[in-house]
């Protein structure tokens, strides 16, 4: 082979891969292209994935002071049992026989009023005869003095 033939095939060589370089280079600025949009999706991402961050922390504020509420709440709920639970003791133990005491006593009181009563109630009757009496015997004499 001759050196023109050799210099020929370098140089035909060398045009393809010219050719390919800027074949590759188009590729690669396509390419270039392409990650600068998806890098420009990623940062609006990024941003996105910040609001979401910052939403989320303050859901988390807000639930933390929800805990601190159902917390608070829960304390008031068990001293509010505790409290009835006392009262209902108090209830059974202290107040149901008192009330039974008083209600006992009373019926003591309405036996003896009752009896009291019905010795006043039979002394009006014998005051409502004795009046009645008292009328008959004023007739009776008046019918007495008018015949003599």
């Amino acid at each position: 082979m001759n050196d023109e033939k050799l210099i020929r095939l370098i140089y035909e060589d060398v045009q393809k891969l010219i050719k390919m370089q800027g074949e590759n280079e188009k590729r690669f600025g396509g390419m270039d292209e392409r990650f600068d949009r998806m890098d420009e999706r990623f940062d609006r991402m990024d941003e996105r994935f910040d609001r979401m961050d910052e939403r989320l922390d303050r859901m988390d504020e807000r639930l933390d002071r929800m805990d601190e509420r159902f917390d608070k709440l829960d304390a008031c709920v068990r001293e509010n049992r505790d409290a009835i639970r006392e009262i209902n003791l108090r209830i059974e133990n202290e107040i149901c026989p008192a009330i039974k005491c008083v209600a006992e006593g009373h019926l003591d009181l309405s036996r003896k009023l009752d009896e009291a009563l019905k010795g006043e109630s039979e002394r009006e009757m014998t005051i409502l005869r004795l009046n009645f009496l008292e009328g008959e015997v004023g007739r009776l004499k008046k019918q007495m003095e008018s015949r003599i």
